[in-house]
């Protein structure tokens, strides 16, 4: 199965000059029903989203509002573009001060498959968390279209002594509004909390004791806070890219035409370009 992402033309350079696809935070997507949750552990803000949709056919609605009314592009890739990575990861420190003196803090990840290197996972500013064992099998899905997303929601979260769980951290990141039904959507979903604002693969020392810092702060006042940034962006694999199909929209015009065929000159004899076949009156 492939997927396809409506986007602007501009956007083509970007994702082939960085090898990296875009995760929207949920609270700053286009849906008003986003997530309609907040516990005294996590809400929206936790939640990063890539949107694709998986209808075989070009959709005008999604060529309209996403695809720049025709005149971007739609990017098509496998269902499942990314790299996986076993990761384990032992980070932790004694506390030194109340009321915590006498524990630790700290991440410990052991043995899980997920779409991220370690240095992925510790960002500038978030810490990804794994939310399963082996995140391969259900970091991408369709979106589930319902009559109610906060009723829907509330099924998938239990509070116990103080304790947020969640039966389907990737489920809970793909519900919205049967109104929105039509796009077909096919929705990646990211769960972080804040991180230290620096780059670990600098300086991992400075990073893993600001880590250790905030945690010691945040677990204090019983909260992890929410991360501040509103995007994470995520490598596609190599594989992925090479198999790229990329269609212009009955509209784009000349100079975003030259910079598609510019942008994906380096990978001429892969990546594939293809005219829309929708025919739109101006």
């Amino acid at each position: 199965m492939d997927i396809h992402h409506y986007t602007q033309a501009s956007t083509l350079p970007l994702i082939l000059q960085s090898g990296k696809i875009r995760f929207t935070r949920a609270d700053q997507l286009d849906d008003g029903s986003e997530m309609p949750f907040k516990t005294a552990h996590i809400d929206a803000r936790n939640f990063f989203v890539s949107s694709w949709t998986n209808s075989v056919t070009e959709h005008s609605g999604q060529w309209f509002r996403y695809g720049d009314q025709h005149r971007g592009i739609r990017i098509t890739l496998p269902s499942n573009p990314f790299d996986f990575h076993h990761v384990n990861i032992e980070l932790r420190r004694n506390c030194t001060k109340p009321p915590l003196k006498g524990n630790s803090v700290g991440i410990r990840v052991k043995d899980v498959t997920v779409p991220f290197s370690i240095n992925e996972m510790l960002g500038n500013g978030y810490i990804i968390a794994p939310y399963a064992d082996d995140m391969s099998k259900s970091f991408g899905g369709a979106v589930e279209y319902v009559e109610s997303p906060a009723q829907r929601a509330a099924e998938l979260i239990s509070e116990i002594n103080g304790t947020t769980s969640f039966d389907d951290t990737g489920g809970l990141g793909r519900i919205k509004s049967k109104a929105w039904a039509d796009q077909l959507e096919y929705r990646f979903v990211l769960m972080a909390t804040e991180g230290p604002k620096l780059d670990r693969i600098y300086s991992q020392h400075s990073y893993d004791e600001a880590l250790f810092d905030m945690y010691e702060r945040s677990l204090g006042a019983g909260v992890l806070s929410s991360s501040s940034v509103k995007h994470i962006d995520l490598p596609l694999s190599k594989s992925a890219i090479s198999t790229m199909l990329v269609t212009l929209g009955s509209h784009i015009s000349n100079e975003d035409r030259k910079i598609v065929m510019s942008a994906i000159e380096p990978y001429a004899s892969t990546i594939r370009i293809a005219e829309s076949t929708m025919s739109v009156r101006t």
